[in-house]
């Protein structure tokens, strides 16, 4: 679980949907989930997923984007955070998908990105 599932409420948990580690949203609980993150958490890369029938630890990847690359860290952390989530639900927004589907967002907090950031050096 990382930090943006952390700070969720815990009422958007219960209602997601569940594949290993991954949470699976609803268009709205995405959204709201976006707005939870702008406190600390950057959203830079969303999968819309398709459920199948046999349950949430079923299913297939239907669209998604990843624009990491076109927003660049330049050391300020709130700027790139603002620049991703607004990013986040623009695509959300332009991507509805219904009953049936959800979305994963993939996220991280400044800490969490900054781990990453020196794994890839």
């Amino acid at each position: 679980m990382g930090d943006l599932e952390n700070t969720l409420p815990e009422d958007l948990k219960k209602r997601g949907a569940r594949s290993g580690s991954e949470l699976i949203l609803t268009y709205g609980d995405a959204l709201r989930a976006i707005a939870v993150a702008n406190e600390q958490i950057a959203v830079w890369g969303l999968e819309g997923v398709d459920i199948l029938p046999e349950g949430p630890d079923h299913f297939y990847v239907c669209d998604y984007t990843r624009y990491d690359n076109d927003i660049k860290f330049a050391g300020d952390w709130q700027a790139f955070m603002t620049a991703n989530n607004s990013e986040a639900e623009r695509w959300i927004e332009q991507h509805p998908l219904g009953d049936g589907h959800g979305y994963i967002l993939t996220s991280a907090s400044e800490t969490e990105f900054a781990v990453l950031r020196n794994l890839r050096l």
